[in-house]
């Protein structure tokens, strides 16, 4: 009777822990999800974080190569018409490149401003 009682609880004890090893197994896994998902997460993120610094510079880049071509321009027109007024040029001839060069002055101030806003280093 000792024995048969003894067997009883020995197969209750192995019961429990057989749902208590399922158990862990199951937890095991459910956390390697878990890892896997904050994982693939935190590489969408870094992704995500890599192609904003990308555009970033790629902005940067287009409008420093803007504005030194506005820059340029500039400079092409105005000594255009200090050659022109050398040469005998009226205000009234002027009149039309002047208000061009104002309009790329003004331009380029825009594009200044535009580029103030990119954050350094950036």
């Amino acid at each position: 009777m000792l024995f048969a009682a003894l067997h009883h609880h020995i197969d209750r004890l192995e019961a429990k822990l057989d749902t208590a090893i399922d158990l862990i197994k199951n937890l095991v896994l459910l956390t390697q999800n878990l890892s896997q998902q904050e994982h693939q997460d935190m590489t969408a993120t870094d992704d995500a974080i890599a192609a904003l610094t990308a555009q970033v510079a790629a902005n940067t880049t287009v409008l420093g190569s803007a504005e030194t071509a506005l820059n340029g321009v500039a400079a092409a027109i105005a000594a255009a018409i200090a050659s022109a007024s050398a040469a005998g040029a009226t205000p009234a001839q002027l009149a039309e490149i002047q208000a061009l060069q104002t309009q790329i002055a003004n331009d380029d101030a825009g594009l200044a401003a535009a580029i103030a806003t990119v954050p350094a280093g950036a």
